[in-house]
């Protein structure tokens, strides 16, 4: 972000002719905070100044997934006159550092480094810190395609593998670094880490640092990046950034941006990466290990190149390389060109239980074929082609424009997940989308009835079989033997409370099967920020309620211009909203207020007069 306050900027044009080491002198110098400003995880981010640069120069230890040595160079603006400010570092082992070449003194406290140069920066004055270090990062150990197969091995040979075993195949390493509750299951099998430090200050993590056997990758949101070096980690501080990195022969490793050099010796193998690009520092990463980088190019587009862990299969990498180029032409015709010089996404040799949008080069898990427990190439292949698709649409919506507050992830996840639905009415038909679009909303408004404590108190097995439909009939025996019924009327007379009693004895979760209770899409708290229903899909709801009211030339015309305004730097919900009503001419503060910032469920949003989708300049054009 290239923001300076007002306030700053008239002092500098008093100033301008002034010394910077006098105009230190003449006034008093602050302390930057330890929090950017964020409501929802204070600590997070720093302020006082911008980053403009970050240059990394990092030896990495893939087999023992550490860092050598490491030197981080960050480039920043001062926005006040500082005596000292703070960078996000969690762990690793401090060799020295210096700010603008002198030494400094620091001091930490938990994620928090604070810093204090030898003479105080002056406002507006571009200043230069670099971190040396060295150390294993707090890190998330997860399975490679080998130890995954060995796992359905076991479980395919009856006695083989005893029940304690199956917890799952990944395990956090928490190390020595975090308390004991640094790692807290988020529900639904899904381990959401705090990287060693207070979650409710700092936000959760999906890890940020992973190892696999031979593998070092990364991957963290909303936050990731301080485990393996010093930063401003907040999306609204974005910065560009060079990567240095060294592995030993035979490894390569791959980042974001492109790869400008690339040098062999004495064992070692140095690549460097620049990114360009201004990025939110949750979406850096690297991919080292033994890997494959296999470069193509697009006719008028991005340069495209991907990076492959030794044991991801031939179909993955086909099916990632022949849909990538046929993404980025959709949304090029939709939201303006990509906003990026190159593409392309990282397949890991390991299990994951996500995808992200890594800036540039999203990453992804490997798949396995396991016939045996449902993971066929039918059922595989539709689920990726979403992932895919979904990781791609975010270079546009959170990556070249990037979230000013943690609160307003609905422009990165509800405007992304609906991109992947358009890909879906591209590909199958209006119908199969709409279709889409009403199961979800149906979903919704189950979830919101039986939240609602009056509904639950006189709610009985009737109610809850209605919600559940077809499923709810295939179960009905099972339920009626549970809860001890005679029959099938017995089981709707009975109250809700006692039904669902029966289905968590038949390992149901009852919340899983009428919904999570809701929470406001466009500010849903830290805790469900990247809730699935509430903020992916009502997001995606809340983004075709938009399109129905304006039409599709103004819809259309809204998302190139946001990302066209926006690009490269950070921005808010009410942002969005003033950006559609200028662009619409329509009052849309009920719609949004109606979608994104109340609990119960709008009327479903009436597109039968809508016409098939088309692009700003003519209809949609086939695929490919």
């Amino acid at each position: 972000m290239r923001l300076v306050m007002v306030g700053i900027l008239a002092m500098l044009s008093v100033t301008a002719a002034i010394p910077p080491q006098i105009a230190t002198a003449q006034q008093s110098c602050t302390s930057g905070s330890s929090g950017i400003g964020d409501g929802y995880y204070p600590y997070m981010g720093n302020s006082g100044y911008d980053a403009g640069n970050y240059d990394l120069d990092l030896e990495l230890d893939v087999d023992a997934g550490a860092i050598r040595s490491g030197t981080a160079t960050m480039t920043a603006l001062a926005e006040t006159a500082l005596c000292r400010f703070n960078l996000d570092f969690n762990g690793l082992d401090i060799d020295g550092i210096t700010v603008d070449g002198s030494p400094a003194s620091w001091r930490r406290d938990g994620q928090e480094l604070t810093i204090e140069p030898s003479r105080p920066i002056a406002a507006g004055a571009e200043f230069v810190v670099e971190t040396r270090y060295h150390g294993t990062p707090f890190a998330v150990k997860t399975s490679t395609a080998a130890e995954l197969e060995a796992l359905f091995a076991a479980l395919a040979t009856p006695g083989a593998i005893e029940a304690p075993d199956l917890a799952t195949p990944v395990d956090a390493d928490v190390g020595e670094i975090g308390p004991p509750d640094s790692a807290a299951d988020a529900g639904d099998g899904i381990l959401i880490l705090g990287s060693g430090m207070d979650v409710e200050r700092y936000g959760p993590s999906m890890g940020g640092w992973w190892t696999a056997t031979g593998q070092i990758f990364v991957a963290g949101e909303p936050r990731g990046a301080e485990t393996w070096f010093p930063v401003n980690g907040h999306p609204a501080d974005k910065a560009t950034y060079t990567l240095r990195l060294t592995v030993d022969e035979p490894y390569d490793v791959a980042s974001n941006g492109v790869r400008v050099s690339l040098e062999q010796q004495d064992g070692k193998r140095t690549a460097t990466w620049v990114a360009e690009d201004p990025m939110a520092s949750y979406l850096v990463t690297l991919y080292a290990g033994d890997i494959d980088i296999v470069t193509a190019a697009m006719d008028d587009g991005p340069a495209l190149r991907y990076a492959y862990g030794a044991a991801v299969a031939e179909w993955q990498r086909a099916q990632l390389e022949n849909l990538t180029p046929r993404v980025i032409r959709f949304f090029d015709e939709r939201f303006g060109n990509y906003p990026f010089s190159v593409a392309g996404a990282m397949v890991v040799d390991g299990s994951l239980w996500f995808a992200l949008e890594t800036q540039t080069i999203p990453i992804h898990g490997i798949q396995i074929e396991a016939p045996e427990f449902g993971f066929t190439r039918d059922q595989i292949d539709g689920p990726l082609e979403e992932q895919i698709v979904h990781e791609l649409a975010h270079q546009w919506f959170g990556d070249a424009v990037s979230p000013l507050r943690w609160r307003d992830v609905y422009l990165n996840e509800g405007l992304t997940q609906y991109a992947t639905y358009l890909w879906l009415e591209e590909r199958d038909g209006r119908e199969v989308m709409d279709e889409r679009m009403r199961s979800l909303y149906e979903r919704m408004s189950v979830a919101v009835r039986f939240s609602d404590p009056a509904f639950r108190e006189r709610a009985t097995g009737k109610d809850l079989f209605a919600a559940l439909g077809d499923f709810g009939e295939l179960l009905a025996p099972e339920i009626q033997a549970a809860v001890g019924a005679e029959n099938r009327e017995a089981v709707d007379r009975m109250p809700l409370a006692e039904v669902f009693e029966g289905l968590e004895q038949l390992g149901f979760d009852p919340e899983g099967v009428t919904g999570p209770p809701p929470v406001l899409t466009g500010d849903p708290g830290p805790n469900e920020n990247f809730s699935a229903l509430w903020v992916y899909e009502r997001g995606a709801l809340a983004t075709h309620a938009l399109r129905v009211a304006i039409g599709d030339e103004a819809f259309f015309r809204v998302l190139r211009v946001w990302v066209e305004r926006h690009g490269n730097g950070s921005a808010t919900i009410q942002d969005f909203i003033a950006l559609s009503e200028q662009e619409s001419g329509v009052e849309l503060d009920p719609l949004f207020d109606a979608w994104l910032f109340q609990r119960t469920m709008p009327p479903f949003p009436d597109d039968a007069a809508r016409g098939p989708m088309a692009t700003p300049e003519a209809e949609a054009t086939p695929v490919g």
